[in-house]
């Protein structure tokens, strides 16, 4: 919308305005909001009468023009997930010349792409993250649009363990898990055999005559449903076998 006050008339004592879009007035410096709902500009044609305390009357006429205001819309997908979150944003806007991301992490975009991307982070947590997303639209005449969505990040998880990786069978191992952000853990020791404890310990086998390996691997998974992977490889030196002696 654009309001108008009109300016007084020197010497009149009663007005009548036309106002051009249906509408009309009185008073000697009327405000008067003016609209515009399509995409081009609508040009008003003003007419004041003015009489003055003898009723002589005069008659001026001017124009008041009305610049379409644009339409900022956007679209984000995903708008929830585990960090770091990458989305896709389109835009959808129409009648602006220039547009201006904010995202809510302290960095902007002036990227006129229909579709880009963004990535987010969390790495601090330990709850998830919520980012603001902004786009304002301006057009050649300086009118503006502003539409605004959120994006959901949640906190990172990483996985990882330490523990002893060479030996002979039966070799024990105990496996430290030192992850962050985990809430569940699940192991497979690479023997056909899991475990779902924090830091389990574990007993490789081998009956062969050579090394065997044996890739550990770790998944740890957040309270979120966000989950990271960490593996090892365990070498097992061949069961020392007794000799009899005769």
């Amino acid at each position: 919308p654009h309001a108008v006050t009109f300016p007084a008339v020197v010497g009149a004592v009663s007005y009548q305005w036309d106002f051009g879009d249906g509408t009309t007035g009185s008073g000697p410096s009327p405000t008067h909001i003016y609209f515009n709902n399509t995409a081009a500009d609508v040009v008003y044609p003003i007419t004041l009468i003015g009489s003055n305390a003898f009723g002589c009357a005069d008659t001026t006429y001017d124009e008041v023009t009305v610049f379409p205001l644009p339409s900022a819309q956007f679209t984000i997908a995903p708008t929830t997930g585990c960090h770091p979150l990458t989305a896709s944003l389109t835009s959808t806007s129409t009648g602006g010349t220039s547009l201006t991301w904010t995202y809510g992490d302290g960095s902007t975009s002036d990227t006129t792409a229909t579709t880009h991307t963004h990535t987010w982070y969390n790495y601090a947590g330990p709850g998830a993250t919520t980012f603001p997303i902004g786009l304002t639209v301006v057009t050649d005449h300086g009118c503006t649009s502003t539409a605004t969505s959120q994006v959901q990040v949640f906190p990172a998880v990483q996985a990882g363990f330490v523990a002893d990786t060479i030996g002979c069978a039966p070799l024990p191992v105990q496996f430290s898990n030192v992850s962050s952000g985990g809430a569940t853990y699940t192991w497979n020791f690479g023997d056909a055999t899991t475990s779902s404890a924090t830091s389990p310990t574990h007993t490789f086998l081998n009956q062969g005559l050579n090394d065997a390996t044996f890739n550990v691997e770790l998944v740890a998974t957040s309270s979120f449903g966000c989950t990271d992977t960490a593996s090892l490889s365990v070498l097992v030196h061949p069961q020392q076998i007794g000799r009899a002696h005769v």
